[in-house]
């Protein structure tokens, strides 16, 4: 619905990232393997990553580490990048 909304409304979308949230144990939701893939099938969009949980205590290098182990940034920054 999101990327719909976006595309409706004319605004580019480079791609989704996949938020794993309080899912501590993936194994335990079967979808978790195949969302990725649907959403990607469905909406024509790419996967650019998954973003894990992280635990409370996680600083800014945490994050900004994590971010560069788990998301493609490439394209993101290209789309920062672009000008009309």
């Amino acid at each position: 619905m999101t990327a719909s909304f976006l595309r409706h409304h004319g605004i580019p979308i480079v791609g989704f990232i996949m938020n794993d949230g309080e899912l501590t144990e993936p194994h335990n939701d079967p979808s978790a393997d195949s969302n990725a893939e649907l959403i990607e099938h469905y909406s024509g969009l790419r996967v650019l990553g998954r973003f894990p949980h992280l635990q409370t205590n996680a600083n800014s290098e945490t994050l900004i580490h994590t971010l560069h182990k788990t998301i493609q940034l490439a394209p993101i920054r290209q789309a920062l990048n672009y000008k009309r």
